[in-house]
């Protein structure tokens, strides 16, 4: 199809510290994640996406950290606790975004 899928590491914070990098030492602040993003893109690195809906784009959460309403703030890692879960789960994200990337494609041929 002309497309790859590429992943990368990241850190999500607080949207109003717009600018402040997200460290490490921020994870047990409200609104931190970290996570795996995955995306489709052409093989020259332009992003692939339809010009109308959006990018074809998914992520794997790896650390939550959240407020809680009575009780303060509670961080939770990845229930995927061995090597196969994890590698499983990445290749269902693989898959799901091949699937969509070929429908977007299907629908773009068409049009």
């Amino acid at each position: 199809m002309g497309l790859k899928i590429e992943a990368a590491f990241g850190r999500v914070g607080d949207e109003k510290e717009i600018g402040k990098e997200v460290r490490a030492s921020d994870c047990f602040k409200s609104t931190y994640n970290s996570l795996l993003f995955f995306s489709a893109a052409y093989l020259d690195g332009t992003d692939f996406h339809d010009n109308e809906d959006g990018y074809c784009v998914d992520h794997l959460d790896i650390w939550v950290c959240e407020k809680k309403l009575f009780s303060g703030k509670a961080g939770y890692l990845s229930d995927l606790e061995s090597d196969e879960e994890i590698a499983k789960e990445i290749q269902n994200k693989i898959n799901e975004l091949y699937l969509e990337a070929a429908e977007m494609i299907e629908m773009l041929n068409e049009s």
